[in-house]
């Protein structure tokens, strides 16, 4: 038998879908995956880290109209928290790809911290 986890609409507490758990095994596949495709990772260019990284902002934006609105449904955060969210991590990958390019992923960068509560500090 297989465990059906339940995804909620937050609003209204219905239930959106039911959704197969990952079995164990699935997560082992998963992980020795991963850990195959490190090397390949582990060897790759900055341009190449960058146009992942790329590839992947995009694919987000590209999504928006479907991922917003589910995520609303799953969270109640709202379509304008949830499009910032959005925008917020499509900007931050490809700054990391800026980064990768310049060939810095791996450079030291003392950011020292600012006394306050965010978003001063």
């Amino acid at each position: 038998m297989t465990l059906m986890l339940p995804s909620f609409n937050a609003r209204t507490g219905d239930v959106l879908a039911e959704l197969p758990a990952t079995s164990p095994a699935a997560v082992d596949a998963a992980c020795e995956a991963a850990a195959a495709a490190f090397p390949l990772w582990q060897a790759a260019t900055g341009a190449e880290r960058a146009a992942l990284l790329r590839g992947l902002a995009a694919a987000l934006e590209a999504d928006r109209e479907a991922l917003v609105p589910l995520a609303d449904q799953e969270t109640a955060l709202g379509p304008v928290r949830l499009n910032g969210e959005l925008d917020r991590t499509a900007f931050q990958l490809r700054r990391f790809a800026d980064i990768a390019e310049r060939g810095e992923p791996f450079a030291f960068v003392d950011d020292p911290a600012v006394a306050g509560a965010p978003p001063a500090g």
